[in-house]
């Protein structure tokens, strides 16, 4: 995209949140889709602390009760996190929007499955290869999709575990 185009959408939304203030609806539901867009372009110019800071406030303000909604800005939060090379926190909101996904979603959804997905690459960059074959299994036994990065990686893990006749199946 166009850095102008991401300039230009950054004063929109900026605009958006400053009418949400003196309309006093820093709870709604068009402030925290601001808050979490303005995020967006922030990991999309890959300025994560600012990602990380718009996620975290839209966060905050979500209703625990929001599951799916908080379950999507967990991920990016994840993403920002992992951006920031702040893997450990990244793997708990990573796995916090994991489990919302299958309780909202089902295991078999494909953004559950993107969300194991996630959570196995950041226990790989953990060195946590046999929790990281718990969740590329889950992607492997639920996914329409059997080869690409997760089949691979799960080849790896198995591999790096010396357990070769797992690596093989």
């Amino acid at each position: 995209k166009d850095k102008a185009e991401y300039s230009q959408a950054l004063k929109f939304l900026e605009m958006a949140l400053d009418i949400n203030k003196c309309l006093k609806e820093s709870n709604s539901y068009e402030h925290l889709s601001a808050l979490s867009n303005i995020g967006n372009i922030w990991l999309l110019k890959e300025d994560f602390n600012k990602a990380f800071i718009y996620y975290n406030k839209a966060y905050n303000l979500l209703d625990e009760n929001k599951i799916y909604d908080r379950s999507t800005i967990a991920n990016n939060i994840g993403m920002a996190l992992e951006g920031k090379k702040e893997n450990l926190i990244a793997c708990k909101y990573y796995l916090e929007s994991y489990k919302g996904r299958v309780k909202i979603l089902g295991s078999k959804h494909p953004l559950t499955l993107e969300s194991s997905y996630d959570v196995a690459k950041i226990f790989l960059k953990l060195g946590k290869e046999e929790e990281a074959i718990v969740y590329l299994e889950i992607w492997w036994m639920n996914s329409l999709e059997k080869k690409g990065g997760p089949a691979y990686e799960l080849f790896q893990c198995y591999s790096v575990l010396n357990n070769t006749k797992e690596a093989l199946k």
